[in-house]
């Protein structure tokens, strides 16, 4: 982690993020689903291994969303996205500090909304961005610091305006982007998250959702021109097909809490 937050080349950089990801990508992986994260001043005379990969944990969370607010290099963000997705999903959050998993979800929006400087890999690391956060907004069990983070949005209007945009606010605006298919298919699957895990929520900006959704369903009946739905990647037909989808999912939990 030293050597990815400090190192002056960017390929001895790239080699630790790649080896970052191996790691976390293994067996390890399993052995960190028992950290627990401790204060220094509770420590004795000797630490716990859950205790330790608490802090490894605590350490490397600090360290991979400080590099990704800050970084530049489209592959080594690419990297950097793939190893906070393994972090995610190896971490026991209900174990962890309460501000860790909203710290991780408020950063990544931050991300999205600032966008990227490359127009070339644009789609593809906002989609990256997007997906590390459903990954995110869909951790068991749901939390309630990232429940009352939400709460907090709708009460200050951050749901509503641009003027400060929240998490869902930059969700909504990304489920939008009909001409980006990527970039709405991802925002559709982190609302569905939300959906699954902080159902309330979802009902407080039920008339967000149906718009959305009406839009999307209006636009996949309409005479679309081709390069409309043309995304990076998949054919015409695929990528409406799986927005659609995902937009009829993200309304079907809806219908579930209400029932």
């Amino acid at each position: 982690m030293t050597c990815l937050l400090f190192d002056p080349y960017l390929k001895a950089r790239m080699a630790s993020a790649s080896t970052l990801a191996a790691m976390m990508d293994g067996p390890s992986s399993i052995f960190l689903q028992v950290a627990e994260y401790k204060e220094s001043s509770k420590y004795g005379s000797f630490m716990a291994l859950s205790s330790s990969l608490g802090q490894i944990l605590m350490q490397l969370h600090n360290g991979i969303i400080y590099l990704i607010q800050r970084e530049t290099h489209h592959r080594l963000l690419t990297s950097l996205f793939k190893i906070l997705m393994l972090l995610i999903s190896c971490t026991p959050y209900s174990r962890m500090p309460g501000e860790l998993l909203p710290t991780v979800i408020t950063s990544l929006r931050s991300r999205v909304e600032e966008g990227f400087p490359f127009k070339s890999d644009q789609t593809g690391l906002l989609a990256a961005a997007i997906s590390c956060l459903t990954a995110a907004l869909s951790t068991s069990p749901s939390l309630p610091q990232v429940k009352e983070m939400f709460l907090e949005e709708i009460l200050a209007g951050s749901v509503d305006t641009e003027m400060r945009p929240g998490v869902l606010f930059t969700l909504f605006q990304g489920s939008e982007q009909l001409t980006s298919p990527t970039i709405c298919f991802e925002s559709l699957q982190a609302l569905r998250a939300v959906s699954h895990n902080y159902p309330n929520i979802m009902l407080a900006c039920w008339e967000h959702v149906s718009n959305i959704v009406f839009k999307i369903l209006k636009a996949s009946t309409a005479e679309v021109p081709t390069k409309t739905w043309k995304g990076n990647v998949g054919s015409v037909g695929f990528i409406g097909e799986k927005v659609i989808t995902a937009a009829i999912k993200v309304i079907s939990f809806w219908f579930l809490v209400i029932i």
